[in-house]
Parts: C-alpha cells; sequence; structure tokens
C-alpha cells in the first residue's frame, strides 16, 4: 500500500549533494576529483521526485574551467525544469571554480571564516630542455608554426612570445566566460564581477554587501535557515527550537541529517 504521507515527506525534505575536491582534471594524493560525468547521475537523482530543495555543500578550490560550466550548467537547467530552489553553502573553500558552482545556486550562504570569491587564472608553462640535457637527453622537434607550442616543454628553456601570447589569450577567453557566469548568476554586470576579483580577497560581510554571497551562517543553522516559511520574505529570527526545521538528507550517502522538529 503506497504510503499517504510520502509526497508530504518528499515536499518536507531538502537533498544535500557534498561537492568536495578539485573540479576537473587528475586528483591529486587520492583527493576527489569533481567532473560532470561522474556528477550526472547523483545530481539528476537529487532532483527526482521534486523535493522542497536542494542544498549544495562546496569544498573546492575550484580547478577546470570547462569541468566548473558543465557541472553549473546541469544544476541550474534542472532546478528550471522542476522549479526547485537550490541553495550553496560554502564549507571550507569555494574559490575560482568552486564558486561558479555556488552562483548555479539561488542563494549562497557561507560560514563567517570561509574562505571564497573568485582571485583570477592562471596557467603554468613548464619547461624541462636544461634539465634533460644534464642526464644526456637531447630532443629535436619541427614546428609548422612557432604556435604549435605542445612540444615547447622539451626542446625549449623558457617561453616564447608566441606561447605567451597564445597562454595570454587562452586565459582572456576563460577570464570572460567566469565573470559573464557570475554575473549571470549573481544578477551583477561583468564590469562590477571584475573589479571584484580585483580586490580579491573579499571576506563575507562584505562580500554580502556587494551581493556575491546572500547569507552568512554555519552549518549547523542550515536546517533552520532553510525551514519552510509562512512568509517567504520574512527574515529568519534567532533558533530557540520553537520553529521547526528543515529535514536535510546526505543525498550521496542516503542518510539523515536533521531531522524536522515539530
Amino acid at each position: 500500500m503506497r504510503n499517504p504521507l510520502a509526497s508530504l515527506t518528499r515536499r518536507e525534505t531538502v537533498n544535500v549533494l557534498r561537492l568536495e575536491g578539485v573540479i576537473g582534471g587528475a586528483a591529486r594524493f587520492g583527493a576527489t576529483s569533481l567532473t560532470d560525468a561522474s556528477l550526472a547521475p547523483l545530481i539528476e537523482a537529487a532532483f527526482r521526485r521534486k523535493p522542497r530543495a536542494v542544498a549544495i555543500a562546496i569544498n573546492s578550490p575550484g580547478g577546470s574551467p570547462a569541468q566548473s560550466s558543465l557541472i553549473a550548467a546541469r544544476i541550474r537547467r534542472l532546478a528550471d525544469e522542476k522549479s526547485v530552489p537550490v541553495h550553496a553553502f560554502v564549507e571550507d573553500v569555494a574559490a575560482s571554480g568552486g564558486y561558479w558552482l555556488a552562483t548555479a545556486a539561488d542563494r549562497i550562504i557561507v560560514p563567517p571564516s570561509a574562505e571564497f570569491g573568485v582571485y583570477g587564472l592562471r596557467i603554468e608553462a613548464l619547461f624541462l630542455k636544461e634539465a634533460l640535457a644534464k642526464i644526456g637527453v637531447d630532443f629535436d622537434n619541427i614546428q609548422i608554426s612557432p604556435y604549435k607550442t605542445a612540444s615547447n616543454m622539451f626542446d625549449k628553456a623558457d617561453i616564447t612570445p608566441e606561447q605567451r601570447e597564445q597562454l595570454n589569450w587562452l586565459l582572456d577567453e576563460t577570464f570572460d566566460l567566469l565573470t559573464a557566469a557570475i554575473a549571470d548568476g549573481r544578477g551583477l554586470s561583468q564590469n562590477e564581477v571584475k573589479e571584484l576579483i580585483d580586490r580579491a580577497p573579499i571576506f563575507p560581510e562584505e562580500a554580502k554587501l556587494e551581493k556575491l554571497i546572500d547569507d552568512i551562517a554555519y552549518e549547523d543553522e542550515l536546517a533552520y535557515l532553510l525551514a519552510p516559511r509562512i512568509d517567504e520574505d520574512e527574515e529568519p529570527a534567532a533558533n530557540n527550537g520553537t520553529r521547526p526545521q528543515a529535514k536535510l538528507v546526505n543525498w550521496a550517502e542516503g542518510q539523515q541529517l536533521l531531522t524536522r522538529k515539530y
């Protein structure tokens, strides 16, 4: 027999997705790597049966811009399709790509001590010619263009003007995508986002004033902050245990974290 309270339970549930680790690429020293392909089934399942909301707990130093955009786009698409609000909570750090994920949410919550924000982009260029020469290895390469720079790390001792130009172009294009995504997610202009990045790091109080985040709270306050309100514009008062809390469920493990109180 179908449980008549099942649909009510789903409507009162907030599914929690924990996104922890480097975004894309190969993770180092056993750390978790976040990719759209690996997260897709989990994200899709979290929105299934239309919970009252989905909360994303983010702890990431960033990583691949491509994977950041894919994951954020999937979260936003499902939120719009299912009409399910999304809340992002920064645990320890959400820098650059990590903050890109957070901007897919309708609401961003950070603790007072969190490290978050966008610190710009960088590309590393490694050159091994002199190191290889010390062990008697010489590398010859024929290029059809000075912009074909994949082998430069083996046959060059320093960056060439063409490679520098190429890398700067890649950084500029990626930075434009990043700032456009943040501007769209936070209702800011791209120029405003770029100015805020130039001022980084920005601490939570200032970030809230600049509309980079919405609330400042600790993780154990989430159940209260995400609880249903009679008036959606109502500001939460101090939690003295008299107000019901949202039911937060860790979707990765199916484990109930906090239970609604009456």
